[in-house]
């Protein structure tokens, strides 16, 4: 669940470890997201779909890619706000609608599309 925040800028003096301020010149590193195999590989478009549908079943496991479109099977992603996808070569990170909606609130600068209109 997200935390409403109120945002201030402060000056380094100011600058506090608390949930209540932004730093000024402080930045944080997303690191460690999780890795969720949500691609739904049926009806999404991608190269090698054969390979890859075949490989689910009969390891090892081939990587997809060269994607078209992307379908999310959104009963695997359990509730995560934030990962990475999987078995593919997709290295931009995934945000829920939620998370995007409180970044939007929040003004922040974020450029992000609709997965199913992502173009790789």
């Amino acid at each position: 669940m997200l935390k409403s925040i109120e945002y201030q800028l402060t000056s380094r003096e100011e600058c506090t470890q608390s949930d209540d301020v932004l730093c000024a010149g402080v930045y944080w590193v997303a690191h460690r997201l999780p890795q969720l195999d949500v691609v739904d590989y049926e009806y999404s478009t991608y190269a090698g779909k054969a390979l890859v549908l075949r490989s689910i079943e009969t390891p090892p496991r081939r990587i997809a890619k060269g994607f078209q479109q992307i379908v999310l099977d959104e009963s695997r992603i359990e509730g995560q706000e934030f990962f990475t996808l999987e078995y593919t070569y997709i290295s931009n990170p995934i945000i829920s609608e939620k998370l995007y909606g409180e970044s939007k609130k929040k003004k922040l600068k974020l450029n992000a599309t609709p997965v199913g209109e992502f173009k790789p």
